[in-house]
């Protein structure tokens, strides 16, 4: 089933589940969850992918006082723990599916639960710049840009939402 999951777009994701994602488990760096489903034949497929972990946002010297205050934090803060939703896809061979937002609304309902076990407030993602098109799927429920940075000379986008207690 793991061999089968395409995403041509981001071939980082499909090594990423092959090869680490057991490893990942294992270390307990991150928990992976796959949304399956059942062909007409029975078999498992899964449609979409995703990887939480706990992540250290690390705040931009620039980033302003409002959006400090946005994230919660004090005007000399420079980091906050948070959630960190490191990969998110759709499975390619059956795009047509699964929607990316039931993927994404599926990774927000563990965060909030792990939330109510032991608090913290913030989500985050990291986005390609060049990929306005993930970024505007963020956006478009609820995260904000927050601060950009440069890894091994690709610009990302860093988005984070507050996730207010229920």
């Amino acid at each position: 089933m793991l061999e089968n999951f395409s995403c041509k777009r981001e071939p980082f994701i499909e090594n990423f589940i092959r090869k680490s994602c057991y490893q990942a488990e294992i270390m307990r760096s991150s928990k992976s969850y796959f949304i399956l489903d059942e062909d007409e034949k029975d078999y498992l497929r899964a449609l979409g992918f995703y990887s939480l972990a706990l992540k250290v946002f690390y705040l931009n010297e620039s980033m302003s006082k409002k959006k400090k205050r946005k994230l919660g934090v004090k005007d000399n803060q420079t980091h906050i723990a948070t959630y960190y939703i490191g990969l998110l896809a759709k499975n390619e061979n059956y795009s047509k599916e699964i929607e990316g937002k039931l993927i994404l609304d599926s990774a927000m309902g563990k965060i909030a639960e792990a939330m109510r076990h032991v608090g913290g407030k913030v989500t985050w993602v990291e986005a390609k710049k060049k990929n306005q098109k993930v970024i505007d799927f963020y956006i478009k429920n609820g995260f904000q840009e927050f601060q950009t940075e440069k890894q091994e000379g690709v610009e990302h986008s860093h988005l984070a939402k507050i996730i207010e207690p229920e």
